[in-house]
């Protein structure tokens, strides 16, 4: 059935109402006005009238109608206007439109808010957009929709950022995500983190990542996080953290991560690790291994790692210690 003549003259009215109106006149509008408008009429608003909405307008807006505003219009919202908005009303956002919003007032969001974003919503956001939100922001990321983010935005936190990450995010991570962190944020995760990554996390980490950990942070380690070491892994330990290898991690290594301790790494070891090598161990050690093995660390030998050496290796340490 065709609109009526007088109708369309009425709806024609309204629109040049709306369009006509100076800011300062339409922040004078009443919720109620604003509740009656269609979404048509709201699609006519333009940025300037919008950014005049104050937040009791902005609060009369259903989730469906905020879904309906154009981008142009979602990013004409004052920070005053997005704060107002209630966890529905996020939600109604477009993903396409919160991926428009300016730093400013995506960073104005409250920590609430943040919560409310549903997975669609977050992994809607660019790596820029997840970089510039606060440390508490990110806390608030629900840990499912964490762990629906995609690599390059996981890529895209900041040091800062991941050292707020609460354990249960943490827990929620893939080992995709956890293999997409910066170095420097690796640097950055708190021990009470470490502790509650799985060996699958471990075991996807960039051979970067594993050398980036610091003394403390390997000392936090348990035995089974230190056997999902690859062989790369810890080949690319520095020498400050291999010597910072607790007794009970390094009696749990396996053959050939303890095979791919290179000789500057072996040489990096405590005493007290040597000692503590088991006859296994130490009867898996390359040659290149056990002669780059200092002073020191001969002299820590034990009568029964020494009785697994072979004759010639025996002697060679000897006229190493007496040369």
């Amino acid at each position: 059935m065709a609109t009526p003549p007088i109708c369309l003259l009425d709806m024609q009215r309204v629109a040049y109402q709306i369009t006509q109106a100076k800011p300062s006149v339409v922040s004078t509008w009443t919720t109620q006005k604003i509740a009656s408008l269609t979404i048509n009429e709201i699609q006519l608003l333009s940025s300037a009238q919008l950014a005049a909405f104050t937040t009791a307008q902005i609060g009369s807006l259903s989730a469906m109608e905020i879904g309906q505003l154009l981008t142009s219009q979602v990013a004409a919202l004052t920070i005053n206007g997005l704060g107002a908005l209630t966890s529905s009303q996020i939600q109604g956002f477009e993903n396409e439109d919160l991926a428009a919003l300016k730093t400013s007032q995506l960073t104005a969001l409250k920590t609430a808010q943040i919560a409310a974003l549903t997975e669609s919503q977050i992994s809607s956001l660019t790596p820029s957009q997840v970089g510039a939100l606060t440390a508490s922001q990110i806390a608030a990321i629900e840990t499912q929709d964490l762990a629906a983010m995609k690599a390059s935005q996981i890529a895209g936190m900041t040091p800062a950022q991941v050292s707020g990450l609460t354990t249960a995010q943490i827990v929620a991570m893939t080992a995709e995500q956890v293999a997409a962190l910066s170095t420097q944020a690796v640097a950055k995760l708190k021990t009470s983190q470490l502790a509650v990554l799985e060996t699958a996390d471990f075991a996807a980490m960039t051979a970067a990542q594993i050398a980036a950990f610091s003394s403390d942070q390997i000392q936090a380690l348990t035995s089974g996080q230190i056997i999902a070491f690859t062989t790369d892994q810890m080949s690319g330990l520095s020498t400050a953290a291999v010597s910072a290898l607790t007794t009970s991690q390094m009696v749990n290594l396996e053959t050939a991560d303890l095979q791919a301790l290179t000789p500057v790494q072996i040489g990096a070891l405590t005493t007290d690790l040597i000692a503590c090598l088991t006859t296994d161990q130490i009867a898996a050690l390359t040659q290149t291994q056990i002669m780059a093995l200092t002073g020191p660390q001969i002299a820590a030998l034990t009568s029964d790692q020494m009785d697994i050496l072979s004759q010639s290796t025996y002697f060679d340490l000897l006229n190493k210690i007496t040369v």
